[in-house]
């Protein structure tokens, strides 16, 4: 039975609701895949906008632009996205470059350990024309920069500043907002270099962007956010980045929004891998996917926004992919992958 959404009443009508995916790299690439998943099996496929923040918003574009299940989660899954990242520089430069993450997000340099040409290729070629509910963002040094079918928009220090009236390449602003400095190459536009943007002051789900940009209240956003990774727990992390940041970075938490905010809040749990690590096992992938489809499900099925009839099929479904996660826990690799491609087939979404 569902229960009414607590803090705020979001219209019911998916074409009445914003949905912003967060940062979170591979994580929020896959975790987000699920959600997507989710939404269609729940009939949830028009919104009045869809965005995301660096990894997010590659399904956020695969939601917007209308792709099929089948064409999401074929591209996530059989992706190796690793591949759609040209080396710069060798091992040890890369390396150094993730251990010096945190600083640059301070430095800003604009050239980084990996080109980003190959995937602006894969993501144009999914997408070649802007669809028209899809937004994302980057920042540069002096604010940032919102991209959308209208054109891109600018906001430093308060004030809106129309840059153009026509839409970047879809592969080009997601280059942009994916381009996290000193790791990935910034994207170069209107004089200024694109990066990171999960690194504006919205955070790494950044809902204010609805408020602000499309003048919507926050209880109309349904926010998927992966949160941070468990890495970050941990003392030699800790260590590390207050040694390579040189006690100048602030809290290596980011910001994240909260249920008392009014909006409709997904929180999976997306473990086993790190942000940065984009070759993964298939049965690691679909874990990923998994979890961000039961979390979309379950967090849905309390807002009362799905009608009950979808609810039912996706909770189903649900309740099948959390039996095969239990009856091949510990089997052999690819055992999962078997079992849940059959199971999607079937039903007609993979």
């Amino acid at each position: 039975m569902h229960n009414n959404h607590a803090a705020g009443s979001p219209p019911k009508a998916a074409s009445e609701l914003h949905v912003v995916f967060s940062a979170g790299g591979s994580r929020a690439i896959l975790g987000g895949a699920g959600s997507v998943l989710a939404f269609h099996v729940l009939g949830m496929k028009k919104f009045r906008t869809v965005g995301g923040a660096s990894g997010g918003s590659l399904p956020a574009m695969l939601l917007a632009s209308g792709q099929s299940s089948k064409d999401v989660l074929r591209l996530v899954i059989d992706t190796d996205f690793a591949a759609k990242l040209t080396p710069n520089t060798g091992r040890l430069g890369r390396l150094l470059s993730l251990l010096m993450k945190f600083r640059y997000e301070k430095t800003l340099p604009p050239e980084g350990a990996y080109g980003w040409r190959h995937l602006q290729e894969l993501v144009d070629s999914t997408s070649p024309k802007w669809p028209d509910n899809f937004w994302t963002m980057a920042i540069c040094k002096h604010g940032q920069v919102i991209f959308t079918a209208d054109g891109v928009v600018k906001y430093e220090a308060g004030v809106r500043q129309a840059i153009s009236n026509a839409p970047l390449s879809v592969g080009l602003a997601i280059c942009a907002t994916c381009a996290v400095p000193g790791i990935i190459d910034a994207v170069p536009y209107g004089g200024e270099h694109l990066f990171d943007g999960a690194l504006s002051e919205d955070g790494q789900c950044p809902v204010e962007v609805v408020k602000r940009h499309f003048g919507a209240p926050l209880s109309s956003v349904i926010a998927f956010d992966v949160g941070e990774e468990d890495i970050k727990q941990s003392r030699w992390l800790r260590l590390l980045w207050n040694i390579f940041c040189g006690g100048s970075c602030g809290n290596i938490e980011g910001k994240h929004p909260e249920e008392k905010d009014g909006l409709v809040l997904i929180k999976p749990r997306v473990t086993g891998f790190h942000a940065f690590q984009f070759s993964l096992a298939r049965d690691l992938k679909w874990r990923a996917v998994i979890s961000g489809f039961i979390a979309t499900v379950r967090r849905l099925e309390a807002s009362g926004i799905p009608g009950q009839t979808e609810m039912d099929s996706a909770l189903a479904l649900a309740n099948e992919l959390e039996e095969v996660e239990r009856s091949t826990a510990g089997k052999s690799r690819g055992v999962l992958s078997a079992a849940v491609e059959s199971l999607l087939k079937a039903r007609g979404l993979f």
